[in-house]
């Protein structure tokens, strides 16, 4: 079995290069201030024996160890058992270890660890310029990151992210440089090493005005691989910041000091090669230039799309190719009333819906915060965790982000008693995320309770857009949402179903194949270079051709995304297109072909709610009843005559009666149903023809 006191051992050993603890018999005694490592701990017979030779009583240090989660508590007959818990958390010793810190940095700078429900943090108390400590602390509880995301760090309640080191920048400004690093562990890796180094908490995180006035100091900044977004801030705040890129295989400065390289001469030589953000940018453009080479030279980029797609997707392509355009709507240029096509990917349990969605991301990088990745261009909000959006600390602006489960977004929980309290459309987190969606910013008022009876402070929570959404439900969500919401309709008809079997057969005898390098870089390329101004010289042609009578309101916000979707695939064909005198990309009616191809169905369900599926029931129906005028139509009658899933059949029927084209007469729960035909389904008219645009444009020349 795994020895007891070798967890304990673990805890207890600083790490410190200098320290005993590294290779003598003691380790550091925690029920004092240890320095010198005094504690004994052995194992005799499974059983933990310690002795503290600074003269500590035995219950004392076992104290010192329950509090540090190393050690069970008393047992109801008052006994202590001998046996250790397995540490739960992270220590001082721990971390000092791992990183390779001295002991003593960190005990002069507060660095220290508690215990609270169990767990054990290390306390990074953060402290002002004057060396005075703040209100502001953030704590750290592992060294690695959790299974699902990122946990290892977390702010005392009511503290304001600010820089870590503060207190050096006197020192600093003696100095006339210092360095930008990424956390705690690399600031004092700087320390240890008499390199002026301030902590920014994180990569998403930079505020403008926190070292305003500092403008005479060489900055330089350390940018850790996929930290782009990060050195666009910093140089927006400092335009000479010298730009340190991370050399391979050395993430940070920490990472040198574990693979005990001489760190001074190592920040030395990397200043001596630092770049302006200019320089900067145009090497990632080279390298980024060089790998979407093939994307560059080839007929169709959405060709590409398409075949990479095939390569593991069963079923229609148009479908995840929609997803995929709708994406990169993210990257226009926003004007006032203008959105990205948000989109909602409906279907039955187990039709594929994330599948398809994950047919499109898949070729478009991803935004990990956890691993610091943040030039990435889509993030995902895991299911239940309704209000991970508003505090999500990555970048948003031109960025998509997908919501795995409708039920993720605030405002869709059920309403009644036991409801969340973020249920229904009116709660403040529902309302944040629709603005985000329709003016392309989330704001979010928080109210901040305070001690010894001061009145709570309020604070704006600000996450610019434009952010585009993708989700998935069962069913069309609450109304005000949907009216924001472009829906793609997933079938759960045989030919779907059967096409994504034949697929799983497939890949189970071949693999399907990574995604396409270039593609996924080309969306890289596409997002460094947002946002893009795309002008549709055709869209009035476009107006022209749509009903002007009994027109449903919401076709105002359906014909804003449907230019939206139209000068998407104007960006993935840019190379292949001109711009005009102010620099806009200009559509092609050609760009209008693929759009009216992928989207008219869509146009039409969202203006009327008309999609195949629901013609096909109601025509079911109305040749039932011809054939049997005093017969009931049920779900079996239904099943029997169109020869699909009943799940399908109940989904459609309940759309139909929603919009009036069929009545249910049955009204008990169970029962059979007795379904009869009801009001006149509208004209399916949706998007006017490409060859009608073409034909009015000839007509408009001549």
């Amino acid at each position: 079995m795994t020895t007891s006191f070798e967890k304990i051992r673990d805890a207890l050993s600083c790490g410190a290069y200098s320290c005993s603890c590294r290779r003598g018999a003691n380790v550091h005694c925690p029920s004092h201030s240890d320095s010198t490592p005094s504690l004994t701990i052995k194992e005799v017979d499974g059983k933990v024996l310690v002795h503290c030779k600074s003269g500590c009583s035995q219950d004392a240090v076992i104290e010192g160890l329950t509090e540090h989660g190393l050690w069970h508590s008393p047992s109801t007959n008052g006994h202590v058992s001998d046996r250790v818990t397995p540490p739960s958390g992270l220590t001082v010793g721990a971390l000092a270890k791992a990183k390779g810190l001295h002991m003593d940095v960190l005990k002069e700078w507060g660095v220290h660890d508690i215990v609270t429900k169990g767990v054990t943090k290390v306390v990074f108390p953060y402290f002002g310029v004057d060396g005075t400590p703040t209100k502001n602390i953030r704590y750290r509880t592992a060294l690695e990151k959790g299974v699902n995301e990122d946990d290892r760090f977390k702010w005392e309640k009511g503290s304001k992210a600010i820089l870590y080191g503060l207190q050096k920048l006197p020192e600093i400004v003696k100095r006339g440089w210092g360095m930008f690093v990424e956390g705690e562990s690399d600031t004092l890796t700087g320390w240890m090493w008499d390199i002026p180094t301030l902590g920014i908490p994180g990569k998403g995180v930079w505020q403008h005005e926190w070292l305003a006035g500092t403008e005479v100091i060489d900055w330089y900044l350390w940018v850790e691989p996929g930290a782009k977004d990060l050195a666009l801030k910093v140089s927006a705040s400092f335009p000479n910041v010298g730009i340190i890129s991370a050399p391979p295989g050395i993430k940070d400065i920490n990472t040198a000091l574990v693979m005990k390289m001489d760190i001074a001469q190592l920040v030395d030589n990397l200043r001596a090669k630092s770049q302006n953000i200019s320089q900067f940018l145009a090497d990632q453009d080279t390298e980024l230039l060089q790998k979407i080479r093939p994307v560059l030279e080839s007929d169709d980029p959405i060709e590409l799309v398409k075949t990479a797609m095939r390569s593991g997707y069963g079923g229609d392509i148009n479908k995840p190719l929609t997803v995929y355009l709708a994406l990169t709507s993210r990257l226009i240029k926003q004007r006032k009333g203008t959105m990205p096509v948000h989109l909602i990917v409906l279907g039955p349990s187990s039709a594929g819906k994330n599948y398809m969605i994950t047919a499109a991301t898949d070729l478009l990088p991803k935004i990990v915060p956890e691993e610091g990745v943040l030039d990435g261009s889509w993030f995902s909000i895991p299911a239940g965790t309704p209000r991970a959006l508003i505090y999500y600390d990555g970048p948003t602006e031109h960025r998509a982000v997908v919501f795995g489960e409708a039920d993720s977004i605030p405002g869709l929980g059920q309403s009644g008693p036991g409801a969340r309290l973020d249920a229904g459309e009116d709660n403040p987190a529902a309302s944040a995320i629709r603005n985000m969606l329709q003016d392309n910013v989330l704001e979010y008022l928080v109210v901040v309770t305070q001690k010894d009876g001061k009145p709570p402070k309020t604070y704006t929570i600000k996450k610019e857009g434009p952010t585009m959404l993708v989700t998935t439900a069962i069913k069309p969500l609450g109304h005000q949402l949907m009216t924001r919401l472009f829906a793609l309709d997933i079938p759960g008809d045989d030919n779907q179903i059967n096409a994504a079997l034949d697929k799983i057969v497939q890949n189970h005898k071949h693999a399907p194949s990574d995604p396409p390098e270039a593609l996924v870089a080309y969306q890289q390329y596409l997002q460094d270079k947002a946002p893009w101004d795309v002008l549709v010289p055709f869209l009035a042609h476009i107006r022209d051709g749509l009903p002007r009578k009994k027109v449903a309101t919401r076709v105002l916000r359906d014909f804003q995304q449907t230019i939206s979707f139209i000068q998407s695939v104007t960006i993935a064909r840019h190379f292949l297109r001109q711009t005009d005198s102010d620099g806009r990309l200009i559509a092609d009616i050609d760009d209008y072909d693929t759009t009216y191809e992928l989207l008219n169905p869509m146009f039409i369900e969202t203006v009327s709610g008309v999609t195949e599926a629901v013609t096909n029931v109601v025509a079911a129906v109305a040749a039932l009843k011809a054939g049997d005028p005093g017969g009931k139509v049920t779900y079996a009658a239904l099943d029997r005559q169109l020869g699909v899933h009943r799940q399908q059949i109940t989904r459609e029927v309940e759309r139909a009666v929603s919009r009036g084209w069929l009545i249910d007469n049955e009204t008990k729960p169970g029962s059979p149903r007795d379904i009869e035909l009801g009001e006149t389904m509208p004209d399916d008219k949706g998007l006017p023809t490409p060859q009608s645009i073409r034909e009015a444009q000839r007509h408009s020349v001549t």
